[in-house]
């Protein structure tokens, strides 16, 4: 079937299916949690209700429907998740076709649904403590920026500059044929020369990690393409805007605060990360717990470290040096391996590792 989408109507002869615009948005968004606010859809314990839970205002994704909920929700477990033993359980967006309902909900079990009419997310994992004893924020993970259970909402649009880098080529070896008997022997050879130290200062200024393109340095290029051959301004053209093709790959998150559990957050520094390009950077800082092992944040996807990371700082609190010892997995997982720094502030500033 052949189909534009979406017109407007003239006299009811577009009419068109909610699959249609839930197909649309499908192509273009990924599930999840909308990102633009660190507390959308988080899950934090009740401070009213021990067996209860709330979940934060905020927008999420799921197949292309939509989710919003204008203000905090509270969802109680049910008596038969919080009595006996205790167990895991989570806290999920789900979407019920069968019902056209979307909502957040608790269950017993850590195990998602998702199938063609049922499809869940989960927000948080629960360690329910069994016998009715009360919830509390130490026993909920974070799990939205876990993309293989919940994950924030990306565009799904990306595009790949190595493709349009072999179509230059196989243009300018073309081109240059075309031309080679219209220009003797030498003035082909100034000429392929020149643009190949272009292409050569090319790619060794974009292997620069902090890649940054200044006004002073697009005139020099600008420059060197007007002082090449009339012949192959089209070239030089292709060149520059393959430039600007893989400097806008280079791209900045902005500081983000962390989502985190079991940290108090300096109120005026609060503890934050932010990525350009391929690194990922700290600032900020806040009291940490002691415990080892505790794991107080999960970086969202797309902010791995390549490679395990651990780092340290110090903290001196009179004659004696106190020392705060973390590492982040592979999966996103910050852990606390050692942390004798009880009432000072650990300031996480310069920490930074690289993803892939």
């Amino acid at each position: 079937m052949e189909q534009g989408l979406f017109f407007p109507s003239k006299n009811g002869d577009r009419k068109y299916k909610a699959s249609d615009f839930t197909g649309y948005f499908s192509h273009l968004f990924s599930n999840g949690v909308f990102s633009n606010n660190s507390e959308n859809l988080q899950v934090l314990a009740s401070k009213t209700n021990g067996l209860a839970v709330v979940v934060g205002a905020g927008y999420g994704n799921i197949n292309g429907y939509l989710y919003q909920l204008t203000e905090a929700k509270t969802i109680v477990f049910k008596v038969a998740d919080v009595s006996g033993t205790a167990k895991k359980g989570a806290v999920v967006l789900r979407m019920d076709l069968n019902e056209r309902l979307m909502s957040v909900e608790t269950k017993g079990t850590t195990e998602l649904t998702q199938t063609n009419s049922i499809y869940e997310l989960m927000l948080a994992e629960v360690a329910i403590p069994g016998g009715g004893l009360p919830i509390t924020q130490s026993m909920i993970k974070d799990t939205r920026g876990n993309g293989d259970l919940c994950g924030y909402v990306s565009s799904l649009i990306d595009i790949d500059p190595t493709t349009l880098w072999l179509q230059f080529e196989a243009d300018w070896k073309k081109w240059l044929e075309d031309i080679k008997d219209l220009i003797d022997e030498n003035e082909a050879a100034k000429l392929a020369l020149a643009i190949d130290e272009l292409k050569k200062n090319l790619n060794t200024h974009l292997c620069n990690e902090s890649i940054h393109i200044t006004n002073v340095e697009r005139t020099n290029w600008n420059n060197k393409a007007a002082s090449l051959h009339s012949h192959s301004i089209s070239q030089i053209t292709n060149l520059q805007t393959e430039l600007n093709q893989k400097e806008a790959k280079v791209s900045d998150s902005g500081w983000i605060k962390a989502v985190t559990s079991g940290v108090t957050h300096n109120a005026n520094q609060p503890f934050s990360y932010r990525k350009i390009g391929n690194r990922v950077e700290f600032r900020g800082g806040g009291n940490f717990p002691i415990a080892g092992g505790y794991t107080f944040l999960i970086m969202p996807n797309g902010f791995y470290p390549s490679q395990e990371y651990r780092a340290s700082a110090t903290v001196q609190d009179s004659d004696t040096t106190k020392k705060f010892i973390f590492q982040v997995l592979t999966n996103g997982t910050c852990k606390i391996i050692h942390n004798t720094v009880s009432s000072n502030i650990v300031w996480m500033d310069g920490q930074h590792y690289y993803v892939d």
